[in-house]
């Protein structure tokens, strides 16, 4: 026991000697609760911000559209609407956004659904009804539409326009098809009615995919894309997103290396001034007119009779064959749109309310009305007057209305005032399926005119007239409708002066139809090599002598 406390005695000593001097001042105290807290809170920070740039990191990279089978669309499922019909693509060939203004794409074309023809960027965009006759369709749900009001110092007064107007659809899902070349394309989808794309779905051919990251945006309007796309003979495009979004414009661009281009409207247009009843073995007389910009190389016109060329030529005529009609033109009726009724050079006009008992039909669904108390320019009498200041008018694409009528020879009146500001509007007049009259309607405010007449054949029973927009809503105040007793006289080249009408209707060759029947005119251009799309048809009934 003894030895044994003098060698724990040694020990300690020898402890003593070999302690660290002030070793306790580096002791790590032990933490208190709140020192954990903070120390929890500061790394939950950290944390946080590594996620957050993450995800913005992640936001700006567009997914790529990949060819997969597209999912069954619970939305679409059971709805009462025939899909348009999609076109077979290789499912191996991918369509994904292309960076935005990228050097390798150029401008092919920009449509403007829903409203006129517009510049935009230096470019100018199709309007819808100019687009529908070069490969454009709509989904049997989309109709035209009109937005609210567009904000944004950074838009043109066009890009406006453009973004108020669109489709919208009774579906939710606003879908369109164009025909075009296959080739590689960069496609960009103009939208109003929101800003956020995160809540946009886009449609190509039938698979649903999310818009990425919008290309330019406003308070209510983005443009998403351009996505570059392998297309079909046919290429379906959609949106969907939001009770208040309308699909507003469609901008195509050629990719680098592609061999891409669309269907392109009909250069040529047929002069509808023709007698639509000819007597077989009765010379006659077609002409027409090319549209857009005069070639500086000759162009061939080809005319032909149900899809038989029948003539055709390569210069200007200075002196054609002419058809001359003679005979006495009586007044039949007119019609006081959304006014009371008025009498007018003698003649009793109908209210469009009697109207409406008596055969008048307005086939565009809930058109607008107006009445207005101007004093119009030039001054007129007073039931005059009265019927400008009363009028009807579309927001939503064509006003359209009828008549029903014994068939025969017509000339129709439309009575125009301007009630809103100078040059507001402009349309086109469509009587019987052919347009009479290109931009029409662009007045002084409060000047009127009484535009016409616009001879016409009804063949039916039924005179049908559309005022087409190609800017702001079209407007109409009264018709007037003369019944025609008329001969017909046919005049050689060589018999007389130029014909009144050539400046107008340039192009022309002789016609003497033969066999009995209808038959459906149409003409198309040739220059260059390449022949345009057939004109608009115009139907003819040759009878018996």
């Amino acid at each position: 026991m003894t030895v044994d406390r003098g060698r724990r005695r040694r020990a300690a000593a020898a402890a003593a000697e070999t302690e660290v001097p002030g070793a306790a001042e580096y002791e790590i105290p032990s933490r208190d609760a709140s020192s954990w807290i903070t120390f929890l809170a500061l790394a939950l920070v950290v944390v946080g911000l590594g996620l957050w740039l993450m995800l913005r990191s992640g936001a700006d990279v567009e997914p790529t559209l990949t060819r997969s089978p597209p999912p069954v669309d619970e939305h679409r499922a059971g709805a009462d609407v025939e899909p348009v019909p999609s076109s077979p693509r290789d499912a191996s060939l991918p369509a994904a956004p292309a960076a935005d203004g990228a050097a390798d794409t150029v401008f092919l074309r920009g449509i403007n659904l829903g409203g006129p023809a517009v510049i935009i960027r230096g470019e100018r965009w199709m309007a819808q009804n100019e687009a529908a006759a070069a490969g454009l369709r709509l989904d049997e749900s989309a109709a035209a539409s009109q937005g609210r009001s567009i904000a944004g110092r950074e838009l043109d007064a066009d890009t406006r326009i453009m973004l108020v107007s669109g489709l919208t659809s009774t579906s939710g899902i606003i879908e369109v098809e164009q025909s075009l070349t296959p080739a590689r394309y960069a496609v960009s989808l103009w939208v109003s009615g929101s800003s956020d794309a995160s809540t946009l779905s886009v449609l190509v051919d039938g698979v649903r995919r999310p818009a990425g990251r919008a290309a330019r945006r406003g308070e209510n309007w983005m443009r998403v894309g351009p996505y570059v796309i392998d297309a079909g003979s046919k290429l379906r495009l959609g949106v969907s997103g939001g009770d208040d979004l309308r699909l507003a414009g469609i901008e195509f661009a050629t990719v680098a290396g592609s061999k891409a281009s669309l269907p392109t409207a009909p250069r040529v247009e047929l002069n509808t001034a023709i007698i639509r009843r000819i007597p077989a073995g009765a010379p006659s007389y077609l002409s027409a007119r090319l549209l857009g910009e005069q070639p500086a190389a000759p162009v061939t016109i080809e005319f032909l009779v149900d899809g038989h060329v029948v003539g055709s030529t390569s210069t200007r005529a200075e002196t054609p064959i002419a058809v001359a009609v003679s005979g006495t033109s009586t007044f039949l009726l007119g019609i006081d749109l959304n006014g009371t009724g008025v009498t007018i050079d003698g003649n009793r006009w109908r209210s469009e309310q009697d109207a409406l008992g008596r055969g008048f039909s307005v086939v565009t669904p809930t058109p607008g009305r107006d009445a207005k108390a101007l004093t119009v320019e030039p001054a007129c009498d007073s039931d005059t007057e009265s019927m400008l200041n009363t009028s009807i008018y579309c927001w939503t694409g064509d006003l359209s209305f009828s008549q029903g009528l014994p068939n025969g020879d017509y000339a129709v009146y439309l009575w125009l005032m301007e009630n809103a500001n100078d040059d507001h509007r402009a349309f086109d007049v469509r009587i019987e399926g052919a347009i009479a009259e290109r931009g029409a309607g662009s007045l002084a405010q409060a000047a009127w005119k009484r535009c016409g007449p616009y001879t016409t054949t009804v063949a039916d029973g039924l005179l049908e007239v559309a005022l087409v927009p190609v800017r702001k809503e079209p407007m109409l105040a009264g018709i007037e409708i003369h019944q025609l007793q008329r001969s017909v006289t046919t005049v050689a080249a060589e018999a007389g002066p130029e014909r009144p009408d050539h400046a107008l209707w340039p192009y022309g060759v002789p016609w003497t139809p033969t066999a009995t029947g209808n038959v459906e005119i149409t003409a198309r251009a040739i220059e260059n090599g390449k022949t345009s799309s057939p004109s608009a048809g115009l139907r003819i009934e040759v009878v018996a002598k």
